[in-house]
């Protein structure tokens, strides 16, 4: 974390872990994403039999996603150079012995002997036929549910799927397609009338969902916290009824020995989303110690 990032931060807290041991009894279809380190591994299982295993790795500036898919193998290398900036990516697929390549420089990609700009919506959609008859187009539908999950661990993951989003044309307009983990719906333990994503109470016994993973509390004699998620600017930390902030240095995060950046939910007008409630000092909405968000 440079000292830019650094400076934005306005509070520190600590996390712990909130998922329950027997959460991922509860389905047969399981989604385990973990964080170690600057890694994101993510494994779904089936009956206990393997259907797709999913990993991102930041080393510097550079990205690496490997994917094993129903719909075959996908390799990305990305620069991670920041939201809204043109990216320098290679994709790779392979399937069934059929195996394609596709480059992105500066928003910029060259098919035959032609670049179409990526940023130009009738050139995004030459790209996005070309692609689609081709192994690389299947492989980025399959990868593309785990943005939400991937990214609200590790936020520089970002640019990678920058290069994922090429699935889907310019004209469709259509939202990235949810993860389809039931716990991220009605996480196992959930509090009655709690509001289920950033900002939602949690405890050892209380998991958070895939977009907020993080449980935060003020210290470790506190059973009660808030869901949380990674960050690089505001704009990752939207919250219905308040004010999301990515100013929160987050520590004690299993597998991971620095801090990481998270968002902060601030009290609006003296009210907080979900059960929370607004602390005594900082304008922060907490989990109130004995009573959640009461």
């Amino acid at each position: 974390m440079g000292d830019r990032v650094r400076a934005l931060v306005a509070a520190a807290m600590l996390v712990g872990c909130a998922v329950p041991p027997d959460a991922l009894d509860e389905v047969t279809d399981v989604i385990d994403v973990r964080r170690i380190e600057a890694r994101i591994e993510v494994r779904r299982t089936r009956d206990g039999v393997e259907v797709m295993r999913l990993g991102v790795e930041l080393a510097g500036s550079k990205l690496a996603l490997s994917a094993q898919t129903p719909a075959g193998r996908l390799a990305i290398d990305a620069v991670a150079t920041g939201p809204g900036v043109p990216i320098t990516a290679m994709l790779r697929a392979e399937r069934d012995g059929d195996a394609r390549s596709l480059a992105i420089t500066n928003d910029l990609v060259v098919i035959g002997d032609t670049a179409f700009r990526l940023a130009v919506p009738g050139e995004r959609d030459v790209v996005v036929a070309e692609l689609a008859a081709g192994p690389i187009s299947a492989a980025l539908r399959e990868v593309a549910p785990y943005r939400d999950a991937v990214v609200a661990r590790l936020a520089e993951a970002a640019p990678v799927f920058v290069a994922i989003g090429l699935f889907e044309s310019s004209s469709g307009g259509a939202a990235w397609p949810a993860l389809d983990d039931p716990r991220d719906l009605e996480p196992p333990g959930r509090l009655a009338d709690d509001v289920v994503g950033l900002g939602m109470t949690c405890s050892s016994q209380i998991r958070c969902p895939n977009q907020a993973p993080f449980c935060v509390t003020v210290d470790h004699t506190r059973t009660y916290g808030f869901c949380t998620r990674a960050c690089l600017s505001d704009a990752a930390c939207a919250v219905d009824g308040g004010v999301g902030r990515c100013a929160l240095s987050v520590r004690d995060i299993p597998d991971v020995a620095v801090a990481v950046l998270a968002c902060r939910v601030d009290c609006l007008a003296d009210a907080c989303p979900g059960l929370l409630a607004c602390g005594a000092t900082g304008g922060t909405c907490l989990a109130a110690p004995g009573q959640p968000g009461r």
